[in-house]
């Protein structure tokens, strides 16, 4: 029998301030698998001021964690479009979280209208190394050109002592999770799930993600629970990406 969680709300003000995606885009909490959103915009144009009345239908994905208890606990398995994880004694929420935050990943690599831009900081020919080898500074530089016009942006863990370093950059003081600080008009999220050398680039537009606000719970065995949550994320405009090599 599916039931929807007593504490369901709890659970998704821990999911919301966990999830990168929710602090970079517009995120909209719906009570169905499938419906229409609704949305009103003003947008000011010259002297003229515009209404904009916006209908989506929308069709949730659908992501499940299956829960077993053995011996020494319980372990998570969670069911990632590309591999499936197994965690031990970890909190469902945690897992929940680190879950959205690839298939976030996953799902904004799909999208179809990315400016692509690459840098190369480690293969360089002979000539360049001798005379115009490529520095750190040199590539926040290209950083903060692609990003020009961007308000945020999401990068891997293994890239975040670059900017650390750099002089430019300007430590977060506010305590919200996965933000770092900023350099000159770019927010900076890292994303610690992510092995890839890619960064990407937005704006509060750049994207409207659904998410259904029960997480549903349903025990299949009785030593097993499948934990289920639904999302949809909608290109709306303009997204860059640039990768490291």
């Amino acid at each position: 029998m599916e039931q929807t969680l007593q504490y369901k709300h709890h659970l998704i003000k821990d999911l919301s301030e966990l999830i990168i995606c929710c602090q970079l885009g517009r995120t909209i909490f719906v009570d169905s698998s499938q419906g229409t959103i609704e949305m009103d915009d003003v947008i000011k144009e010259k002297e003229t001021i515009k209404f904009i009345h916006t209908e989506i239908p929308y069709v949730l994905k659908s992501h499940r964690v299956i829960q077993k208890k053995i011996q020494s606990g319980e372990i998570l398995i969670s069911d990632l479009p590309c591999n499936s994880t197994i965690t031990l004694n970890e909190p469902i929420t945690n897992r929940l979280s680190s879950d959205f935050n690839n298939i976030f990943i996953e799902n904004i690599n799909k999208f179809d209208n990315i400016e692509k831009y690459t840098i190369n900081l480690k293969n360089q020919n002979l000539f360049d190394k001798i005379f115009r080898k490529k520095t750190n500074e040199d590539f926040i530089s290209e950083f903060l050109r692609i990003g020009e016009f961007m308000s945020w942006a999401v990068i891997p863990a293994v890239l975040v002592e670059i900017f650390t370093k750099s002089k430019k950059f300007m430590s977060s003081k506010n305590k919200i999770d996965y933000k770092i600080g900023e350099i000159e008009n770019i927010e900076l999220f890292v994303n610690p799930e992510d092995k890839s050398n890619k960064i990407f680039f937005g704006n509060f537009d750049s994207m409207i993600i659904i998410i259904n606000k029960e997480i549903k719970n349903e025990k299949v065995l009785q030593e097993e629970v499948h934990w289920c949550f639904e999302y949809l994320f909608l290109e709306n405009n303009k997204i860059k990406s640039l990768e490291v090599l």
